[in-house]
C-alpha cells in the first residue's frame, strides 16, 4: 500500500482574514435546579447534532454552553418543560453571540 504525503494549504488559499460569526446558546443559573448537567448536554448535542458542554463561566458557576443558531430551539425545549428540563425557568436561557476571526479558530 502506497501512502500518498498530504500537501499543506496556505493561509492565503484559505482566507483567514474574512471574519466569521459564530453563535452560541448559554443555559445558566441550573447548579439551583435538579438537571444533571452533562446528561444534559448530551441530550441538547445528540438533539441538535452540534457541540454542547458544561463549562464555567466568569462566576464560577456551571452552565450548558450548546454551539450553533439553536437559541430558538433550546428555549422553546426549556420553556416547556419537559424531560432534562422539567422545572427549569426559561429566564435561565442567555442568547449569546460571539464574533470570532476564521484564522484564530
Amino acid at each position: 500500500m502506497r501512502h500518498r504525503r498530504r500537501r499543506s494549504r496556505s493561509s492565503e488559499s484559505r482566507g483567514t482574514s474574512a471574519s466569521v460569526s459564530r453563535l452560541s446558546t448559554a443555559l445558566k443559573h441550573l447548579c439551583h435546579t435538579e438537571v444533571d448537567l452533562k446528561k444534559a448536554a448530551k441530550f441538547l448535542a445528540q438533539k441538535y447534532a452540534t457541540g454542547a458542554s458544561v463549562t464555567k463561566n466568569a462566576q464560577g458557576q456551571d452552565e450548558i454552553v450548546v454551539q450553533g443558531d439553536v437559541s430558538e430551539e433550546v428555549l422553546e425545549l426549556v420553556q416547556g418543560g419537559k424531560g432534562v428540563f422539567a422545572g427549569v425557568p426559561a429566564a435561565n436561557v442567555e442568547i449569546v453571540e460571539e464574533k470570532k476571526k476564521k484564522g484564530t479558530e
